[in-house]
């Protein structure tokens, strides 16, 4: 669990693992409001990792990580919208990269939509 200060609203903020209910409705939310839930779980889903970003006790940011062996796949980033270009994900997706390097993973790969790619040149 990561708790520090977010730079840009001044709120305090928690990453920690989120239940994968939390997760398929931020999911839903965001990436495919016009479907039902079912729609936006993914095979291995129950036995994913999943992470969340929390700002006053609200889960805002979710992240699904599917590790096998020394390798790992993020998928389903999502940031709820009033939440989004604030610095959330970029600060989940440092803790995940952080994460990932205390279990020693040697291999991370990301599973993105085409209609939304991820960009974030700023972390390198």
């Amino acid at each position: 669990m990561l708790s520090n200060n977010s730079i840009l609203e001044n709120k305090p903020i928690v990453i920690t693992e989120v239940g994968l209910k939390e997760v398929l409705e931020i999911r839903r939310e965001v990436m495919w409001p016009d479907k039902p839930i079912s729609f936006v779980s993914v095979s291995g889903d129950e036995e994913a990792t999943h992470l969340g970003v929390i700002v006053n006790g609200v889960v805002v940011s979710v992240i699904s990580l599917f590790i096998q062996n020394r390798e790992a796949q993020f998928r389903k980033f999502a940031t709820l919208i009033p939440y989004q270009r604030k610095g959330h994900g970029t600060t989940l997706l440092q803790y995940v990269f952080d994460y990932l390097k205390s279990k020693q993973i040697k291999r991370v790969t990301c599973n993105a939509r085409v209609e939304k790619p991820i960009s974030m040149p700023h972390l390198g």
